[in-house]
């Protein structure tokens, strides 16, 4: 029986551990030396994550692997040769013998609303006056809805009711869901009806409808593992203000 001080360990060890840390994806234990001393012993080394410092979101492995060097004593004409012959007890191995730990990153994810209103001049809004919106993703960001970061629950708002000449009614796209960080584009546009085309000036019984198209940029960034969004609207105070025009004939 080897008493644990006597374990042979790597460089650095003290009081029978030593910890490393990992280089992108990996971790390198320094090399063992063992002498004819050891010939004849099985070595067993227990391997365990470090969760420290502990980053916010993050899931640790907390499995133990196992390592048993068997190390023996052989000869050749070059004399003798020390043999030291590891098992890993993980089955969940790669290419090479490494031993894996699997952590699970998941941070909080962030809810945004898209805002806009509507403005009616040259009457008042009806009750049974209606206005609809769309908000169109960026192929980005289709890509992105598609892979489940990111997550829209309807693209289609509409505005409906009475407000005076000139009063901005408000619409928005709510619960826009993000998990993950990134800038992720839309572009906000007002649904014309079929008889609003080019040729009349967008124009349908006598509203003249707006065309500007608003795009939207919802920055979303890992704040110590909370997901926060900011909604950007593009230059000037009123890119996600529509307005239309009524004109009597």
């Amino acid at each position: 029986v080897v008493e644990a001080a006597d374990v042979p360990m790597p460089a650095g060890a003290q009081d029978g551990r030593i910890t490393v840390a990992n280089s992108d994806n990996r971790f390198v234990f320094g090399d063992i030396a063992y002498t004819g001393n050891d010939a004849g012993h099985t070595y067993v080394y227990r391997v365990t994550e470090v969760a420290t410092p502990a980053v916010n979101g993050m899931t640790y492995d907390k499995s133990t692997k196992t390592v048993s060097v068997v190390v023996s004593e052989t000869e050749d004409d070059g004399g003798v040769v020390i043999n030291a012959v590891p098992t890993y007890s993980d089955d969940d191995q790669t290419a090479g013998n490494e031993q894996v730990f699997r952590n699970e990153y998941n941070v909080a994810p962030a809810t945004a609303s898209v805002e806009g209103s509507k403005v009616l001049t040259g009457r008042d809004m009806q009750a049974d006056d209606e206005f609809s919106f769309v908000l169109e993703p960026s192929p980005e960001t289709q890509a992105a809805i598609q892979a489940g970061a990111v997550e829209l629950p309807a693209n289609m708002a509409e505005v409906s009711g009475t407000a005076a000449s000139g009063t901005a009614a408000p619409f928005s796209f709510d619960g826009i869901t993000f998990k993950r960080a990134g800038t992720f584009t839309f572009q906000m546009r007002e649904t014309l009806p079929a008889g609003a085309t080019e040729g009349n000036g967008y124009t349908f019984e006598g509203i003249a409808y707006d065309t500007h198209v608003c795009t939207v940029a919802v920055t979303v960034a890992n704040n110590d593992g909370t997901l926060e969004a900011t909604v950007n609207y593009g230059s000037g105070a009123n890119a996600n203000r529509f307005e239309n025009v009524y004109r009597a004939s």
